[in-house]
């Protein structure tokens, strides 16, 4: 009995969790600042990126999914500039710079990602035809 009561709890405590990280409505005008995070999190279990060993390695993967950043998406949340003016200043592609943007799609980046999309391809032949919200979950 013990163990169906703790799995019991198990399961609602992960449902609150999932509830909670999808909740926008705590957030006037503006998306959760979890978007990020909830985006990446689908099940309550210890991520693979908390066993990189080179620890600035695992601190910017950190950062990118808890948007703990300096991009447009977060400053501006910081200075209630509104989500659809968070421009990316370093293209002309006239889109928020999220962490999406800024990892799949920004052109200043494109040299890097190049070699990184390649050597990710080489090993994984499917990622090429990942659109650009999976390829950066499967990145990150």
């Amino acid at each position: 009995i013990f163990s169906s009561i703790y799995q019991r709890l198990k399961d609602i405590y992960f449902q609150t969790f999932l509830s909670e990280i999808h909740n926008d409505t705590k957030v006037t005008n503006a998306k959760n600042k979890l978007r990020t995070y909830r985006l990446l999190k689908h099940s309550y279990i210890e991520e693979n990126y908390l066993n990189i060993s080179n620890l600035r390695q695992r601190s910017i993967i950190t950062k990118l999914r808890i948007s703990c950043h300096k991009l447009r998406i977060e400053t501006g949340r910081h200075n209630c500039t509104p989500h659809e003016q968070r421009i990316c200043q370093f293209c002309n592609l006239g889109v928020v710079e999220d962490e999406i943007h800024f990892i799949v799609d920004c052109p200043l980046y494109s040299s890097d990602r190049n070699v990184l999309f390649n050597y990710v391809s080489s090993k994984f032949p499917h990622f090429r035809h990942l659109n650009s919200e999976e390829k950066f979950s499967f990145l990150i």
